[in-house]
């Protein structure tokens, strides 16, 4: 039983939690050292306060110190596996999920949770089932609507995503996250210009909240809503508008061209299918990035066609990168990639110098993907065939490993196929007449960092 100070204590570092007054509530919980070995309470919150200040061990800490003197409480396990799932310890976030919900089966915090965990790690069937039951409990909660749908969406059942997130929009048609997840699924229908009026309300009233509270992850849903509408505007003809939206939001990285080169080619060659090759000879870049890949399964996505998913055409995981999120840390190899890649395209110049006159190019978000055995992207495919990709002047693509059986890259028109090789790097036209499809992997795993160069003239 608390006493009536130490619950006015408790109560008062609380409120400086709701306050995100960090600073006081952990001065406050610190004040008497010696309560700290019998407080549940004090352990719980000073384990909350850690957490919101990214202080994950102090944070594991505290929290398992309550465990010691309280293993009962379900909460803590969620709080714990949270944690893990925000630095991609996905087994440890696994276990703490179960152990939670084996003390409380009906944990809403935890059921959700859970779920968006499964989604991530591509268990899919099991984060639907999950979610089910939070919505038998709550059938009116907004966070397992949107999660449900976003589901069903990562399996192309979009008449399923549509049912529960239009449910969500009639409970609260002002949750921008709502809002983007409806836009989402109205340009997955083949409805852009309803998709734009949903970004454009969701950006709106994202910006008036921002104005009140410029909170971190405002700011990123604001980037990822932007970008959003960004594409899409492409999409329709508004060209202008989308780079403009991008720029904003996620960025590009500069491709330079050298504009003082005639052009009258510098260098000799007998390449007429205009497919540039280079080697980049940096084993430890390659083996890093793909551990990244692989650390990262919370932003691993089932490989997307401009229409959507169809495993039948293309069959790949999928990070995508924005430009803005090389300056974080668990991509900040990349930083040393890009110039290398410049080097490329100024080499692919000196052989076309006819390329000056385009001016600077631009990469906005790009790709590292996998292909398990099976994997593939058998569809023939050009990379300029809609006003969304309009800007597009060249494609490109680093082979990341050797691949132990197939995974060929194969241009149709030239009968001409690349074999993954551990640094190759290919720069090709955009156009029609480089249509080509990547060849089944059979044997092994084939990762690839690819994207695109845009004219932005």
């Amino acid at each position: 039983m608390l006493s009536k100070e130490n619950e006015e204590k408790i109560s008062l570092i609380k409120s400086y939690i709701k306050e995100s007054n960090f600073l006081k509530a952990e001065k406050l919980a610190l004040s008497d050292i010696s309560e700290l070995n019998d407080s549940f309470e004090l352990n719980f919150l000073l384990g909350l306060v850690y957490r919101n200040k990214n202080e994950y061990n102090k944070s594991l800490n505290y929290y398992n110190n309550a465990i010691k003197i309280n293993p009962n409480i379900s909460n803590i396990y969620t709080n714990i596996a949270n944690i893990y799932r925000e630095i991609n310890d996905y087994n440890n976030a696994f276990k703490y999920y179960k152990k939670s919900l084996v003390l409380d089966s009906e944990n809403i915090g935890s059921l959700i949770n859970f779920s968006i965990l499964l989604k991530d790690i591509q268990n899919v069937n099991e984060a639907i089932k999950n979610l089910k039951k939070v919505l038998e409990l709550e059938p009116n909660n907004l966070s397992a609507l949107t999660n449900i749908s976003l589901c069903y969406s990562q399996k192309g059942e979009n008449k399923k995503a549509g049912d529960y997130i239009n449910k969500a929009y009639s409970i609260d048609s002002s949750n921008h996250l709502i809002l983007n997840c409806l836009a989402n699924h109205k340009k997955h229908l083949g409805k852009p210009y309803d998709a734009i009026k949903y970004y454009k309300l969701a950006k709106e009233i994202l910006i008036e909240k921002i104005k009140d509270n410029n909170e971190k992850s405002l700011l990123k849903d604001l980037n990822d809503i932007g970008k959003n509408l960004g594409s899409i505007l492409k999409m329709v003809g508004y060209t202008r508008d989308g780079i403009n939206e991008i720029k904003k939001s996620s960025g590009y990285i500069t491709m330079k061209i050298d504009s003082s080169l005639e052009s009258k080619p510098l260098k000799k060659s007998n390449n007429y299918d205009f497919i540039g090759s280079w080697e980049m000879n940096n084993p430890e870049f390659c083996s890093n990035l793909i551990e990244i890949f692989e650390k990262n399964k919370s932003k691993q996505r089932i490989g997307e066609m401009g229409s959507g998913i169809h495993l039948d055409k293309k069959n790949s995981i999928d990070i995508s990168i924005d430009p803005n999120n090389i300056r974080n840390s668990e991509f900040s190899i990349l930083a040393n990639f890009f110039p290398f890649l410049n080097s490329c395209l100024e080499d692919y110049c000196k052989t076309w110098p006819f390329l000056n006159k385009f001016g600077d190019l631009y990469i906005g978000e790009f790709n590292i993907q996998k292909y398990k055995t099976g994997g593939h992207f058998l569809m023939p495919h050009a990379e300029r065939m809609d006003l969304f990709a309009n800007t597009r002047l060249f494609a490109w693509m680093t082979y990341l490993n050797d691949v132990e059986g197939g995974g060929d890259t194969v241009f149709t028109h030239y009968d001409k196929s690349f074999k993954p090789r551990e640094g190759k790097t290919l720069i090709w036209p955009g156009e029609w007449t480089h249509a080509h499809y990547g060849s089944e992997v059979t044997k092994g795993n084939k990762y690839i960092i690819t994207g695109w160069m845009e004219m932005h003239r």
